[in-house]
């Protein structure tokens, strides 16, 4: 039997281990282009993609699902779930129904309907996680934050230092950077070069990666490392490979993943090396302070955007957020009760854009809130929102019983504050693989304090 369980926790941290590693690749198999037409133009966001992660991950919930049919006779788990949630929530219940049924009537249910099933897996995979949480060993988690470090900011000097491609699409989805067209540049006195990208879609993508992976390790170990072994040579290795992400993140150029950073290592030196405890944080960072910053920030970014764009009217970045923006507001206008489904922004922006490069430029707007509220209208934020209030404060289904992030004394809501720049000044959160799993990432791994 012991050997059983350590031969299961084993395997349990390798698949852990390699879905850290694959997390910023951009390695996938598509499936159903035909239906991702919009107009003739063949939409990327529109199509279906199966990643490496998501097979481990699903490898991961198939196991636990096995287990828990082992363990529990499922015709009583069945109507004891009845009685106990369905008869007590009937509202959350019928509204989760319906947001369901809405996908189905989307413009493209079939990107709805997968991307739908994409959040139901990485929202059992979360669940899992924080249930599971004593069964990772976190020097697998830190060593693999450490390897994965290694290889994308490797990549991404090599980019941009030699100004082309390693390998290719065949080094994990590495990007083509050997065709100029649609690859991002900046001017560096007066020379055009390209910014690297990892294995990653975006620059703006390794730059997120690469700051969340990089707070996890200040937050974690600070600069002395609980993998220290007493070795120097790993020490050395450690704060090499630290110094060269560091240097990756700014060759990105991403304001969003630069802001992150600092803001987070501005939190975690707090922490760590004031004389105020952590207890002292969390209390001046409650739940409700940050929710009332966050929605600060939301309409601060807003209107800074649209003011921008006007001060700077020849800055293309400036303006291509900006008639997002405003085609996400007339879209959330236009649509307010259940949005116009999910994943089926870049389906319907050019009908509420006055600006034709919407048509050449078709993104879905660089601001996650704005993007869920055109998708989702009244129904998803309800929805959503009375969720997490039942999740988080009524502490309703058993199966969260073992989130250690919702007792008291874990709660560590900074990291909300963390993730604010990118969330509000990039869409790849909620529209790509990575950013997705970095939310995850982010979620169970950040806000746990040392």
């Amino acid at each position: 039997m012991f050997k059983r369980k350590n031969l299961d926790n084993l395997i349990l941290n390798s698949l852990i281990g390699i879905i850290i590693f694959l997390l910023p690749t951009n390695f996938f198999l598509k499936f159903f282009e035909s239906a991702s037409y919009v107009n003739g133009l063949r939409i990327d966001y529109l199509i279906p993609k199966l990643f490496p992660s998501d097979i481990l991950i699903l490898i991961i919930l198939l196991i636990s699902l096995v287990e828990w049919l082992k363990k529990n006779n499922l015709k009583n788990k069945a109507s004891n779930f009845s009685k106990k949630y369905l008869s007590k929530e009937p509202w959350l219940f019928s509204l989760l129904a319906i947001f369901v049924i809405r996908q189905f009537l989307t413009p493209y249910p079939i990107s709805s309907v997968v991307y739908l099933l994409k959040l139901i897996e990485l929202g059992f995979f979360i669940a899992f996680l924080f249930k599971n949480k004593t069964k990772i060993y976190s020097e697998v988690i830190e060593k693999s934050v450490i390897a994965t470090l290694f290889f994308q900011s490797s990549i991404a000097i090599y980019q941009y230092v030699n100004q082309k491609t390693l390998i290719g699409y065949a080094l994990l989805g590495e990007p083509n950077l050997n065709n100029y067209i649609g690859i991002s540049k900046s001017e560096t006195f007066g020379i055009e070069k390209i910014i690297p990208y990892g294995t990653t879609a975006h620059p703006n993508v390794l730059g997120g990666f690469l700051a969340i992976y990089l707070l996890y390790l200040f937050n974690k170990t600070g600069w002395k490392s609980k993998l220290e072994f007493n070795s120097t040579i790993f020490i050395m290795t450690q704060s090499l490979i630290i110094s060269l992400a560091i240097v990756a993140l700014f060759l990105t150029q991403s304001v969003s993943a630069i802001l992150t950073f600092i803001i987070g290592l501005c939190f975690i030196f707090y922490q760590k090396y004031s004389k105020k405890t952590e207890a002292s944080l969390q209390k001046i960072f409650r739940f409700k302070t940050i929710s009332l910053i966050s929605l600060g920030f939301i309409f601060l970014s807003i209107i800074s955007i649209n003011l921008l764009s006007m001060v700077y009217p020849k800055d293309q970045s400036l303006n291509r957020r900006n008639y997002l923006n405003v085609a996400a507001l007339e879209m959330a206008k236009n649509n307010i009760v259940a949005g116009v489904g999910l994943n089926n922004f870049t389906a319907k922006v050019e009908h509420y854009s006055n600006n034709r490069e919407v048509v050449r430029f078709v993104q879905p707007t660089h601001n996650i809130v704005l993007l869920l509220f055109a998708e989702t209208g009244i129904l998803g934020f309800a929805t959503l929102g009375i969720l997490l209030h039942r999740v988080f404060f009524k502490n309703l289904p058993s199966v969260f019983y073992r989130l250690k992030i919702l007792q008291k004394k874990r709660r560590s809501w900074w990291w909300i504050l963390v993730l604010l720049p990118i969330a509000l000044l990039d869409h790849y959160f909620l529209t790509l693989n990575a950013g997705m799993l970095l939310v995850v990432f982010s979620a169970v791994f950040l806000t746990e304090s040392n």
